[in-house]
């Protein structure tokens, strides 16, 4: 049985989907910067209509993603060492979301291949970092929590 390529995509559907991922990537930004930072370092989300974090109430503890949002919001306004104390994971996600939209931007320009770049970076074993990373930073924050009662 001979071996069926599929037909590439049109360069336009693919500048679209590339330009679409630079799009994604500034209303994130553009949101972030229009939220206020909640002093407290988690509930920024409530702003966007969402409820309190559950687990946060529940345990008095944060959950994984608490604080995201809060980072996301100083990350935007560049301040780098709140965004640090309200959620290292966010700081280090907004970077990377950041990244991605210049990178598709450049990849719709100069006709380059986003997956081509993103499947060399993101290997399973970046993907394990990544889980771990995210776990450690979850743990800090239940410390720094649990050692300022």
């Amino acid at each position: 049985m001979p071996v069926v390529w599929p037909r590439p995509r049109s360069l336009f559907w693919t500048t679209v989907g590339r330009l679409s991922v630079t799009a994604a990537a500034a209303f994130v930004v553009c949101v972030s910067a229009w939220l206020a930072p909640s002093p407290t370092g988690v509930g920024t989300h409530c702003q966007l209509g969402m409820p309190p974090c559950a687990f946060h109430l529940a345990t008095g503890l944060p959950c994984p993603s608490c604080g995201m949002t809060t980072a996301f919001a100083h990350m935007a306004r560049l301040n780098i060492v709140a965004a640090l104390d309200a959620q290292p994971f966010g700081t280090a996600l907004f970077i990377l979301v950041v990244a991605a939209g210049i990178a598709a931007l450049y990849c719709a320009v100069f006709n380059r291949s986003l997956l081509g770049i993103a499947s060399r970076i993101f290997t399973k074993r970046t993907a394990v970092i990544i889980i771990l990373v995210f776990l450690l930073t979850w743990a800090f924050q239940v410390i720094k929590t649990l050692t300022l009662r």
